[in-house]
């Protein structure tokens, strides 16, 4: 994740504030396009009932749809994963130790090491978020290495050391790739190893340092169940941020597709490293950083408990899959290093819905997040989206809205992004109209 970072800059809230629309005419102008959502979704249904389908054969009906569920308030932080989920046969071994099964007393039974009093820890401690994270100390977690060793061996435990002491340094290449094929295999995790693993180095056949990690993780769990900060139910989770680098475009088409979902998915790779710190998220987004609770089960390493010292940063490793981001916690952070105002990224994505009450800045922002979603060929997946992308490029051009973009670029990208959508929603502009 790298190390710490002042990322901060001038506060331009007020700013942003003071360049939306009032609230009656915002509210309009969103009625407005969504009337045009609702007649392109009927027309598609009407077309799609002509050709035979039926309310009994929903996925022959090419129309729009939510793919959020409509949760509650109380509900939009990260689910706790089940663990039927991630555990169970992978493709090369299968996972026998019940990764439940990691009460602090068994733990520090098993291993000989202390969890549960809370002088056994230091803190890293996020002044920001007001947020504490222990971690062993040094003795201490020289004691869990010595433990682990005394179970497997010292070649495999240096073996997993050395990778997650080379993930901090890089989350990328073999390293990171060989770590994550071991987390894979331990956890029985169904997604797949960064560019599929094809520069992992060989794992040993006796399996030796996948056990290693197995038991990595358990101490991990067992751990931040005892330190972390538990809600009235009991039940532990910490909030952790993530600067997105890559897979930037699934989440600009989720948005398009569905501005105001109360949650949006951010597909994983097996693991993907988190922090407690929102400064460390911040430095490495380049467009996005997601902001979600994750609990001891969601944990496949916790890196800095594990291993103090250093790069404190507060980093967890969580088990890969599809994420689950509340609104609330998915920001808009602009291109890395450009200091520019962070905003909630539905506040931005609320200009498709009524183009005109928002400033040339925002439009040349949806802009440059449309650039890469086409060239990835991501596009949004609903008639819904695609017809509010529509209405936001004409009423665009209409009124002379993009400011350093110019239109043609964005003619070319907003249909290209609209004719690989599958969807029929055309722009009714030719190139030499804008």
């Amino acid at each position: 994740m790298g190390g710490k970072h002042n990322t901060g800059g001038p506060d331009r809230s007020d700013e942003y504030e003071s360049r939306q629309p009032p609230e009656e005419e915002r509210r309009e102008a969103i009625e407005t396009v969504q009337e045009a959502v609702k007649r392109a979704e009927q027309a598609a249904t009407d077309e799609a009932s002509d050709a035979g389908a039926t309310a009994d054969d929903p996925a022959t009906i090419t129309v729009s749809e939510d793919r959020f569920d409509d949760w509650t308030e109380e509900s939009r932080s990260i689910e706790t994963n089940d663990a039927a989920r991630y555990l169970g046969p992978t493709d090369t071994t299968s996972v026998d130790v019940d990764l439940d099964t990691i009460a602090p007393e068994k733990i520090e039974a098993e291993f000989d090491i202390t969890l549960s009093e809370t002088t056994a820890c230091e803190d890293i401690h996020n002044s920001e978020t007001n947020t504490t994270y222990p971690t062993f100390t040094y003795s201490e977690a020289d004691e869990v290495r010595e433990s682990l060793e005394d179970k497997h061996g010292t070649e495999p435990v240096d073996r997993v050391y050395d990778l997650m002491n080379r993930w901090k340094g890089s989350s990328g290449g073999e390293e990171a790739e060989t770590l994550e094929l071991i987390a894979k295999k331990a956890l029985g995790i169904s997604a797949p190893v960064r560019d599929d693993g094809k520069a992992a180095q060989e794992i040993p056949p006796d399996d030796a340092e996948i056990d290693v990690y197995r038991d990595a993780t358990r101490i991990s769990r067992s751990f931040l169940r005892e330190h972390m900060p538990t809600d009235s139910d009991g039940n532990a989770s910490v909030m952790v941020h993530r600067g997105i680098r890559h897979s930037n475009e699934a989440l600009t088409a989720q948005l398009i597709d569905n501005p105001t979902a109360s949650e949006y998915q951010f597909p994983t790779v097996s693991t993907s490293n988190h922090s407690i710190d929102v400064g460390v998220g911040d430095h490495w987004a380049e467009a996005y950083r997601i902001s979600h609770r994750a609990t001891p089960d969601d944990t496949a390493i916790a890196i800095d408990v594990l291993k103090p010292g250093g790069l404190d940063e507060g980093e967890i490793h969580i088990v890969g899959d599809k994420i689950r981001v509340p609104a609330a916690g998915l920001q808009f952070t602009g291109p890395r290093h450009q200091d520019i105002a962070s905003q909630n990224a539905q506040e931005l994505f609320s200009a498709l819905d009524a183009p005109s009450m928002y400033s040339a800045e925002t439009h040349d922002r949806i802009y440059e997040l449309l650039r890469p979603m086409d060239r990835a060929g991501q596009h949004p997946e609903t008639t819904a989206g695609t017809t509010r992308l529509k209405h936001w490029f004409e009423s665009c051009i209409a009124d002379d809205r993009f400011e350093e973009a110019s239109n043609a670029s964005v003619f070319s990208v907003v249909r290209s992004v609209l004719d690989s959508s599958g969807t029929d929603v055309t722009l009714d502009l030719e190139y030499d109209e804008v």
